[in-house]
């Protein structure tokens, strides 16, 4: 399959169009998690606990998920 076979096809059409509309209405979240992931990284760039038993603090990603997924929750509150 070429490329313009693939984009002739409707089904492939409806789902980009889908997506796109995903997308769109949900912009503000993506950017709240987005701004999220970075206050977690600054969070434990200079407060961060390397040695602890603390676990919020002691690992990059654990922060950086934990800020991404509160910021996609306090963005999906503010949304609404």
């Amino acid at each position: 399959m070429n490329q313009r076979t693939i984009r002739n096809n409707p089904y492939v059409r409806k789902m980009i169009k889908q997506i796109n509309l995903f997308f769109k209405l949900n912009w503000f979240v993506f950017v709240c998690v987005l701004s999220g992931i970075i206050i977690g990284y600054i969070y434990w760039y200079y407060w961060g606990i390397y040695y602890g038993t603390l676990p919020l603090s002691s690992v990059c990603w654990v922060n950086c998920t934990y800020g991404g997924l509160i910021g996609g929750f306090l963005g999906s509150l503010i949304k609404e």
